[in-house]
């Protein structure tokens, strides 16, 4: 067999060695990319998520609030002079709770105040879960991506007639950047 058909069995045999390995590559790299997008949607979600159940946390304790002042109103309003206080036992009643303004809280109120508080939390939690398992799967996309890509660069490297010089290692090297940079953009 002559030399320039040697080598052309040679470059179809690595072709054949390579091209699989860049795709691999090349769908490591959309994967993370993926990845990345929802990790995105996924935090914007999870901040929404967090102030919701902050705010619905602290409604319920504004609503528990105003129902003890109300409770606590209530049974001043039945104070009597020389009569003992119920929370207290004190006898004297010098300064008593005034009922306030605020509508009547009622139990049920605080019922669903709760109920709102537990979803919020509950789906808080769910995001926090996706959050966690989307940065280990783009994290073992990045694995995937930079092993194929030191797969490929070893590869040539093993092929001395195939690069001739540093110049065609470097240039295959910034050829795999462009296509990191090019796969980033879509």
């Amino acid at each position: 067999m002559s030399t320039s058909a040697s080598q052309a069995a040679e470059h179809k045999q690595l072709l054949a060695t390579l091209t699989p390995i860049a795709a691999n590559y090349q769908e490591a790299q959309k994967d993370a990319i993926t990845f990345g997008e929802k990790l995105a949607k996924v935090k914007a979600s999870l901040e929404k998520s967090t102030q919701t159940s902050k705010t619905t946390a602290q409604q319920l304790n504004d609503l528990q609030q105003t129902q003890i002042k109300q409770q606590i109103a209530r049974l001043a309003a039945k104070l009597e002079p020389g009569a003992p206080c119920p929370v207290c036992g004190s006898l004297e009643h010098p300064h008593r709770a005034v009922a306030t303004t605020e509508p009547l809280v009622t139990e049920a109120a605080i019922k669903q105040a709760e109920q709102a508080r537990q979803q919020a939390a509950a789906k808080e939690t769910t995001l926090q879960t996706q959050l966690k398992n989307l940065e280990e799967q783009q994290a073992a996309a990045n694995k995937k991506a930079s092993v194929a890509k030191h797969d490929f660069v070893d590869t040539l490297a093993q092929q001395p007639n195939f690069m001739s010089s540093e110049a065609d290692h470097d240039d295959i090297l910034a050829q795999l950047d462009a296509l990191e940079t090019e796969t980033g953009k879509i």
